[in-house]
């Protein structure tokens, strides 16, 4: 099933192992919102809304939205 990976030569391993590091990762940081905002909310006393304001105004957020357009 994995014969064709003992055919790459080197630099063709360190691409695919790159190029699945960054697919493995990808939106993690987004991903990672929703394991941090309750701490948040119960660190910084701030309710759902403030939580969700928050959220939305990370630049990563934005960033994802000028990268889409970007890449269109």
């Amino acid at each position: 099933m994995f014969s064709w990976y003992s055919e790459l030569a080197s630099t063709e391993r360190r691409t695919f192992w790159a190029c699945f590091g960054g697919w493995a990762l990808d939106a993690f940081d987004v991903q990672i919102y929703s394991f941090v905002m309750p701490a948040l909310m119960l660190s910084w006393k701030i309710d759902k809304s403030h939580a969700g304001l928050l959220a939305i105004s990370g630049m990563a957020l934005c960033c994802i939205g000028v990268g889409g357009f970007a890449r269109q």
